[in-house]
């Protein structure tokens, strides 16, 4: 069960992740239902520290997941 929540969350952050690689354009949830989108090129900072925190939840996420998999509580 947990680990099919996990496989959601990096399938989901996975495409997040291609998608702003593709589009060379991310998007960022604020705080409520606001959503900003940074430009590689004229926001890079905000681009990439964004890029890396999916990253890191994509990898989180299916380390979890394969956890989950492997060695069930």
């Amino acid at each position: 069960m947990y680990a099919l929540l996990f496989f959601a969350f990096s399938v989901c952050f996975c495409w997040l992740l291609f998608d702003g690689w593709s589009a060379q354009a991310i998007r960022a949830r604020g705080w409520g239902f606001s959503t900003r989108i940074y430009q590689r090129d004229s926001e890079p900072v905000f681009f990439w520290v964004t890029f890396i925190m999916y990253m890191l939840c994509a990898a989180i996420s299916i380390v979890m997941c394969l956890r989950l998999l492997i060695v069930p509580f």
